[in-house]
């Protein structure tokens, strides 16, 4: 734990929740959000342009390990309508309102091994 010098009292840093609030906050609010859609839209763009041509041919699946409420998915689909797309997240928010529609399973980076996946994937995002 980290001493307060001068309080006395320590503390120790609070774990993130990564709940609605998170969610509209960083990625929905427009004053104060990290990044925009036209933003992840490119990054997509750029990820697939290399994936493709490293595989020459186009990617056909993909593993989002992170991936909140499943952002890239829709720019994937976008981009290649028959993509399989399986996202990996730990927020108890995104599993309950996105999971079965977005394809968004219970875990983290630690859990990877003991998930049920359906790789292998031609593109993992992390």
């Amino acid at each position: 734990s980290v001493q307060c010098p001068r309080q006395g009292a320590s503390f120790l840093p609070m774990p993130k929740t990564y709940d609605r609030e998170y969610y509209e906050q960083w990625y929905h609010d427009p004053s104060r959000r990290v990044i925009t859609p036209a933003a992840v839209a490119r990054k997509v763009r750029l990820v697939l342009g290399i994936a493709e041509a490293l595989l020459e041919r186009p990617v056909r699946s993909v593993l989002d390990v992170g991936c909140g409420e499943g952002a890239w998915r829709e720019h994937l689909r976008r981009e290649r309508p028959s993509i399989r797309y399986t996202g990996v997240e730990s927020s108890d928010y995104v599993i309950e309102r996105f999971g079965r529609t977005r394809d968004i399973r219970r875990g983290s980076f630690g859990t990877l091994a003991s998930l049920p996946l359906d790789g292998p994937y031609d593109m993992i995002v992390v």
